[in-house]
């Protein structure tokens, strides 16, 4: 929209001054030191065929991650193991994502402008146009253009097929993280601040 109109500014996302915050708080987590954390977040409702993938294939997923699960408001799981750990929601997301080394999810533009900010490889499957506005797709597509995320088609996925893509996606996750080190990604209320700045004077 910017490039089509000079009356608008892009700033990209304004964030609360937590998600600055670099400081890892394991206490709530059980969490084992040496394996990396897939954080999976489905949005605030959760996203049911997400979270089916995930409980089908906690198990074996636990012997090489380490597992926060949010799996959205009245769908908690039931699922116990050491490292998988399972919560409905949660009111402080920075924390999460600074436990996190990548995250599976949804694309809604919450959710990926966050881990975009804390430059965190994203593993997108995104709501298909018929299930929602199109968005999703969108915002997903726009990520894996930057390099950053990698795109999952629902109607392709069975369990043998998530798991087969979340440790392939892990192999490469280095991939992902030089592509982060060449974008320039400030908070947009950096940016708003400026300009009421620039105004003013």
């Amino acid at each position: 929209m910017e490039n089509k109109n000079n009356k608008i500014i892009y700033t990209g996302a304004i964030l609360d001054k937590a998600f600055e915050s670099k400081q890892k708080n394991t206490a709530d987590f059980n969490l084992k030191a040496n394996l990396p954390t897939i954080l999976i977040v489905g949005g605030s409702l959760g996203a049911k065929s997400l979270n089916n993938y995930i409980v089908n294939l906690a198990n074996k997923l636990i012997n090489h991650f380490n597992i926060i699960h949010v799996t959205g408001k009245g769908n908690l799981t039931l699922k116990s193991f050491n490292n998988y750990n399972s919560i409905e929601m949660c009111d402080n997301m920075p924390t999460l994502y600074n436990l996190a080394t990548f995250v599976i999810g949804r694309s809604g533009a919450g959710v990926t402008a966050e881990c975009f900010y804390k430059q965190l490889p994203m593993l997108l499957v995104p709501l298909e146009n018929k299930s929602s506005r199109g968005d999703q797709v969108q915002n997903a597509e726009y990520y894996k253009n930057l390099g950053v995320s990698k795109v999952l088609h629902e109607q392709n996925l069975t369990d043998d097929k998530m798991l087969a893509e979340i440790e392939t996606f892990y192999k490469d996750i280095n991939k992902y993280k030089i592509a982060y080190s060449h974008l320039k990604i400030k908070n947009g209320k950096e940016r708003v601040l400026e300009l009421i700045t620039n105004y003013i004077k």
